[in-house]
């Protein structure tokens, strides 16, 4: 993946003092972005940056309604994270004796992340930071090919399910972590993936399994919609995974759990109030899967008419 995209218009006549500096806080967002990206997989309470601005503060709260399992995937507020601290970071190592670094001026009907201007408030460049799964958009935005002379793209990879094991991994943290020590937690992260991939048709058969004849009668199931429920939470409980960091709000969890294996949550009473989120689920099933073998499956547990 290419992480930084520049672009400088072929008629720019700006002077080759701007050029350098087009070049020079190019280079800097992006050592920043990664920076940041970093920081807030490996430390996601943020430690001391947690009271830095406005999104950090949100962050951190939605972060914790996350591991309560009172919201999804927090993709959206992780990424204004990782560009706040990244503002923070790039503020404080990059420099300019002549140009100006701006963040979040409004320009027309755009408001880049970062924008650097020259003497007498000349526009320079434009800068995005952006997701890598909405790479390019800066192509797409409101006319910046015409309003500004350069402009950029830096882009950190999106959210995923493997990053969110590695976050629930450090989410006591208070610095990062050593180079050796975050190739580890990826590298476990990917096992996980890998094995959860392997057995997720043998988890929806066991759940088939061990459900279908407890789900409640049509009629009774319509007036106590908490029946259903109680049979996906019973389920969750029967020693088929290790709930010993997830137990809280294991409600909230059980309807990402359904979502992740391809089973409707509101035919076992998971409606009004629940999310479906699937890497929310994913990432829950990724570390609380602990069986050996995926023929583990259906074969130990069975359940008793």
């Amino acid at each position: 993946m290419q992480r930084a995209v520049a672009y400088r218009q072929d008629s720019d006549t700006g002077s080759a003092e701007d050029l350098a500096a087009f070049q020079r806080i190019v280079t800097g967002l992006d050592e920043a972005v990664q920076w940041a990206y970093d920081y807030v997989r490996t430390t996601p309470g943020l430690g001391a940056l947690a009271e830095f601005d406005g999104h950090t503060k949100h962050w951190v709260r939605t972060w914790e309604a996350y591991l309560g399992g009172d919201v999804g995937s927090p993709s959206k507020e992780f990424g204004y994270a990782v560009e706040s601290v990244a503002t923070y970071r790039l503020k404080g190592r990059t420099t300019f004796a002549d140009h100006h670094i701006g963040l979040q001026e409004v320009h027309g009907g755009t408001r880049p992340d970062v924008v650097l201007t020259g003497p007498g408030g000349r526009l320079v460049a434009a800068l995005d930071i952006t997701a890598s799964s909405s790479g390019l958009h800066i192509f797409k935005k409101d006319n910046w090919e015409g309003r500004f002379p350069s402009f950029a793209e830096i882009t950190y990879n999106s959210l995923t399910p493997e990053t969110l094991v590695l976050m629930r991994a450090r989410k006591d943290a208070t610095g990062s972590v050593s180079a050796e020590e975050l190739a580890a937690f990826e590298a476990a992260a990917t096992e996980q993936r890998a094995r959860f991939e392997a057995r997720r048709s043998e988890i929806r058969a066991d759940f088939d399994t061990y459900a279908t004849p407890l789900a409640p009668k049509r009629e009774m199931f319509r007036l106590q919609p908490q029946l259903g429920i109680n049979v996906v939470l019973s389920w969750l409980r029967s020693g088929r995974f290790d709930l010993s960091n997830d137990v809280e709000g294991l409600d909230k969890t059980a309807s990402c759990v359904l979502a992740a294996l391809g089973v409707r949550g509101s035919s076992w009473g998971f409606d009004t109030g629940y999310t479906a989120n699937v890497a929310r689920g994913e990432s829950f099933l990724m570390v609380t899967d602990t069986r050996p073998t995926a023929d583990a499956w259906g074969r130990t547990f069975q359940v008793e008419e």
